[in-house]
């Protein structure tokens, strides 16, 4: 069984590998972004580069089975290059056990993603949509949202159902570069203009387009830069795949921190070794993305993803697992 302090190590190890894999994915994201946003002519250097951070956080939380198998594969890569892999099996560790530290490692990256998948990425896509409609000077919707520009202010909008809204915001525009964001509880359409509960409004929400003009706004934002709360409500394929994909996205993360683990403590520390543990999580990434594309469209079930995904996450664990028992350069 596995020490307290043998725990603790390999924990380490692990957390430390994770913070290198999520700062170089992270970087590599951000530099992608960057070269898009500037090729869609999206603003200078200063412009593009906010576009590119606001995008990041999404591209952080879906590349997570990415980041844990990369950690785990580097944290072992780095022990077996300094003996210390060898060191933990001579002193009577399987190979096994020495890897469940690693799979708290993916759980952790996991949980980690799912976070930040429900906080940050929905307002960044919440700040992305008040930016582009600033710059467009027309309505933008996402999810049960509306972002809408007037000469005066950006309002973004809570939409419900009877010609109201729940709670809305407004940045007025002051001079310079400066904004005044004013909060409002609820407003009610009364046929000619909006109306708080306690009375008429004043500016900037007399300049608030009428409920016509909202509801043709266009088609609901991405299902995956949306919160829980928003998708629950929604029944669209898009948004019931999005959903199963919320679970089975930060559980795969676990399989894939052992699978990555798993080639390098097998193969031993060469570069190829780290890489090869990469390329099982990669397949099964791209097939989960492709279906559930597809059944974004209606064209398979909303589930099929997400769970073969999970499926095929542990198919090749078992298969990265299987060489473990017999010797090999990793010790």
């Amino acid at each position: 069984m596995i020490g307290r302090r043998t725990l603790t190590f390999l924990l380490r190890r692990g957390l430390r590998a994770a913070l290198v894999a999520g700062a170089a994915l992270g970087l590599l994201l951000l530099l992608v972004d960057w070269v898009e946003a500037g090729a869609r002519g999206e603003g200078g250097v200063t412009a593009t580069l906010l576009v590119a951070l606001l995008e990041a956080p999404g591209h952080l939380a879906r590349g997570a089975p990415l980041m844990a198998a990369l950690a785990a594969a580097l944290a072992v890569a780095g022990l077996v290059r300094a003996g210390e892999w060898q060191a933990l099996g001579i002193a009577g560790l399987g190979p096994r056990a020495r890897l469940a530290p690693l799979a708290l490692v993916g759980l952790l990256v996991g949980g980690g993603a799912a976070f930040l998948q429900e906080t940050t990425v929905p307002a960044a896509a919440q700040e992305r949509a008040r930016r582009g409609s600033e710059a467009s000077g027309g309505p933008l919707r996402v999810g049960e949202e509306a972002w809408i520009s007037s000469e005066n202010a950006v309002f973004r909008v809570t939409l419900l159902e009877g010609w109201t809204l729940g709670p809305s915001s407004a940045w007025r525009r002051l001079p310079g570069p400066f904004l005044d964001r004013q909060v409002v509880a609820s407003l009610a359409w009364d046929g000619t203009a909006w109306r708080r509960p306690d009375g008429p409004v004043a500016l900037p929400w007399s300049d608030l387009p009428p409920p016509s003009v909202i509801d043709a706004l266009g088609v609901p934002g991405e299902a995956a830069d949306r919160p829980w709360a928003s998708l629950a409500m929604d029944r669209r394929p898009a948004a019931r795949a999005e959903i199963h994909t919320r679970w089975s996205r930060p559980l795969s993360c676990v399989p894939a921190a052992l699978v990555g683990a798993a080639v390098p403590a097998t193969l031993g520390a060469a570069p190829f070794a780290v890489v090869l543990g990469l390329l099982p999580t990669a397949a099964w990434e791209v097939v989960a993305s492709a279906l559930q594309s597809a059944a974004g469209q209606g064209v398979v079930p909303p589930a099929l993803g997400a769970w073969l995904r999970l499926l095929l996450a542990l198919l090749a664990t078992g298969l990265a697992l299987r060489p473990l028992g017999r010797p090999g350069p990793s010790g």
